[in-house]
């Protein structure tokens, strides 16, 4: 039986060629870790903005109307009345007072009891949030930008315009509870 030994030229060639195998295998592995990544960070992202949609839409569906000034804004804040339903702390359920405010890039739901005046609840809502605008709209008159307390009318829906993350994030939500559907859309302009 005949043996056959390898050259030392032939050991380095399989080497070779085992590296650059082994380097190919290793930028797709660095790739795919990266997209990974991205995808993860972009369903988090979109998650988040989610919750808030969720968080909001039956708020802003149930205003309080026959409140004295049900909704308004100050100092760049947006204040309303609206019921809260039965919550599992009874000074926050049924008629509650929000505040939707951006302090320290975070925008924070505040809820106020009515029935307990020292009774605050504070939720950060979403983090990264550079700016925060408010419209107001109805199917009769031009948007306004902010609602002064004596306002009568409700308006038939509010828009929230914000940055997040260095891009536009918009919400419109309907007021009314007529309404079949709250949110509009969630809009990502191009």
């Amino acid at each position: 039986m005949k043996r056959y030994a390898l050259s030392l030229v032939e050991v380095l060639i399989a080497a070779s060629i085992m590296a650059i195998l082994a380097g190919a295998l290793l930028t797709t592995l660095k790739r795919f870790a990266l997209l990974n990544k991205k995808t993860n960070e972009a369903h988090i992202l979109v998650l988040k903005r989610k919750q808030v949609q969720e968080r909001l839409t039956p708020l802003f569906s149930q205003i309080l109307s026959a409140t004295q000034d049900p909704l308004y804004t100050e100092d760049g804040k947006l204040f309303f009345y609206f019921s809260n339903g039965i919550d599992h702390d009874k000074d926050f359920s049924f008629d509650v007072k929000g505040e939707l405010s951006l302090q320290d890039e975070t925008l924070f739901l505040t809820l106020y009891s009515l029935s307990d005046k020292e009774k605050v609840d504070r939720q950060p809502l979403l983090e990264n949030v550079q700016s925060l605008e408010f419209c107001f709209a109805d199917f009769q008159s031009e948007a306004k930008k902010e609602r002064k307390q004596d306002e009568e009318m409700l308006p038939a829906l509010i828009s929230l315009s914000m940055t997040h993350h260095q891009k536009p994030l918009h919400y419109t939500f309907f007021l009314n509870s007529n309404s079949s559907g709250n949110l509009i859309y969630l809009k990502k302009p191009a």
